[in-house]
């Protein structure tokens, strides 16, 4: 095109995936596990959480990160979980079993499972 301007083909649009794991709010932290709760992706921002290096935690059960009360929640979730357009949302878990409370949704993502967290709103999950 003569004016620089560069031609969209909107034809291929529909052949890309719509659930992609991708960037989550600042507020937020992302990861996601297989079905045998091996982590395979986190957010950059994990380690202020988690206290743990993001390449440190891929590879690794949910089951070294998460409290035995969040991962029994997460658990039952899953067991509800419809097609991949469902989200299952869980409030006031204390994830790390430190009393810290946060909500989360969980839904499926391809062969994956993925968590997104943020602090409850009542502001006990507040990190320093």
């Amino acid at each position: 095109m003569a004016d620089g301007m560069h031609q969209v083909n909107l034809s291929t649009c529909d052949l890309e995936p719509i659930h992609i794991i991708g960037r989550i709010q600042s507020f937020g932290w992302l990861l996601s596990f297989s079905s045998d709760w091996i982590i395979n992706h986190v957010s950059l921002n994990c380690e202020t959480l988690f206290g743990v290096a993001p390449a440190d935690m891929v590879g690794v059960p949910a089951t070294q990160f998460l409290s035995p009360e969040a991962m029994h929640d997460v658990r039952t979730r899953l067991q509800v979980l419809g097609g991949a357009a469902t989200v299952e949302r869980l409030f006031e878990v204390d994830l790390l079993g430190d009393g810290r409370l946060f909500d989360m949704a969980v839904h499926a993502s391809g062969r994956s499972y993925v968590l997104e967290i943020e602090p409850h709103e009542g502001g006990a999950a507040a990190i320093s």
